[in-house]
C-alpha cells in the first residue's frame, strides 16, 4: 500500500519483498548493537505510519484489514462491552468457539520455542479422519504432517536480499536463527470436551498430555513437536468422541475447524467414514464430495474457520 519506505541508516529502502529479510538480519545480528537491537523497528515504524495514514490510502487499508480479519491474522480485545461485542461479532476476538451439544471440535494451536525464525521455513498439513458405525460410536483419527523447508535455494535468497545493503557476514548461528535451526513447538491440539485417547503414532503415547480445560469447555491434547531442519515429521492421534450418533431414523454428524489467529494457511484434509449400512441424506457445504461407497472428503487451503455438516440414517434392509 505505501511503496518502498527510506530508512536512514540503510542505503536502500524497505519493501514488501526485503522486509523480512532485512529487518531478521539485523535485528537478530545486533548490528544496531546490543544495547538497541530493534532500533530499525523505531527507525522505520513512524515513517511506515506517516506514509500510511495518508488519506489516499484509506480504501486499501479497509480492504487489507477486512481480508486480514477474516482471514484471522488480526484479532482484538476491549474492557468497553460494547465494543467487545463488536469484535466478537466480527469474529476478531480470538476465541475458541463454543461448539453445541453432540458436536465435533478440531482446534490446533502451535507455539514455536525453539528461539529461531524457523516457523516461516514450515509447511504444514492435517488430515482428519471420521470413522463411526452402526453402534454410533465415533473415532477420529488426526494426523499432522510438518515440513522444514530450509535448504540452499532459501539460503540463497537471504543473501540475495541482503547483499544489496552491504550484508555478507552469515556466521552459523545467524544461520540457524534465520531459519535453518530445528524447528520446534509445542502444540495443542483441542477437541470436544470428554474425548479420550486411544493410540498415537510418530510420537509415545506417554509423552501426550490430555488436559480438560473447564474455562473453555474443551479436552486437549498436549506434545511437542520436533522437525529438523529439511525434514518432514508426521504425529497421528486416535481418540473417541464422548458422544455417539442415533441413525434410528437420522442424526447429524456436525464438525468445526478453527484456525490458530496468525497461522499462515495450510493444507487440510476431512474424511468421513460410514459403516456400509448407513447412508447420506444431505450434506453442507455442498463443496463436500461423496464418493461411490457413501464416505465423505472434503480438501481445502486453510484461512479461515470451517463448518461441515452432515446427516445419516440407517439403510433399510
Amino acid at each position: 500500500i505505501t511503496g518502498p519506505i527510506d530508512v536512514p541508516g540503510l542505503s536502500h529502502p524497505i519493501t514488501s519483498e526485503n522486509y523480512r529479510y532485512i529487518l531478521t538480519y539485523t535485528i537478530e545480528s545486533k548490528f544496531e548493537g546490543y544495547e538497541d537491537p530493534k532500533k530499525i523497528l523505531k527507525n522505520f515504524a513512524p515513517l511506515f505510519q506517516k506514509r500510511l495514514l495518508q488519506k489516499v490510502h484509506a480504501q486499501a487499508i479497509q480492504r487489507a484489514m477486512l481480508e486480514e480479519i477474516l482471514s484471522k491474522n488480526i484479532v482484538a480485545y476491549s474492557r468497553s462491552t460494547d465494543i467487545q461485542n463488536f469484535f466478537e461479532t466480527l469474529g476478531m476476538d480470538g476465541a475458541v468457539k463454543q461448539t453445541g451439544e453432540k458436536e465435533d471440535y478440531l482446534g490446533i494451536v502451535l507455539t514455536s520455542f525453539g528461539g529461531n525464525k524457523s516457523d516461516a521455513n514450515m509447511s504444514q498439513k492435517v488430515v482428519h479422519s471420521t470413522f463411526f458405525d452402526l453402534n454410533g460410536e465415533i473415532i477420529n483419527d488426526l494426523t499432522i504432517e510438518r515440513k522444514h523447508l530450509w535448504n540452499d535455494s532459501e539460503f540463497q535468497k537471504w543473501k540475495s536480499a541482503l547483499a544489496a545493503f552491504g550484508y555478507k557476514d552469515f556466521p552459523p548461528h545467524i544461520v540457524n536463527v534465520l531459519g535453518q535451526g530445528d524447528n520446534k513447538s509445542a502444540v495443542r491440539v483441542y477437541v470436544p470436551d470428554g474425548a479420550v485417547l486411544q493410540s498415537t503414532t510418530g510420537i509415545e503415547i506417554e509423552k501426550v498430555a490430555a488436559v480438560a480445560d473447564q474455562n473453555l469447555g474443551k479436552t486437549y491434547f498436549s506434545f511437542d513437536f520436533l522437525v529438523p531442519s529439511g525434514q518432514t515429521k508426521e504425529i497421528t492421534l486416535t481418540y473417541v468422541l464422548p458422544f455417539q450418533l442415533n441413525t434410528d431414523p437420522v442424526d447429524a454428524y456436525k464438525f468445526q475447524l478453527q484456525k490458530q489467529p496468525g497461522m499462515r494457511p495450510y493444507e487440510f484434509e476431512k474424511n468421513i467414514y460410514r459403516n456400509e449400512l448407513l447412508k447420506l441424506h444431505k450434506k453442507y457445504p455442498e463443496a463436500l464430495v461423496e464418493d461411490k461407497k457413501g464416505s465423505i472428503n472434503f480438501k481445502t487451503l486453510v484461512n479461515k474457520d470451517y463448518y461441515l455438516a452432515t446427516l445419516w440414517g440407517k439403510i433399510r434392509q
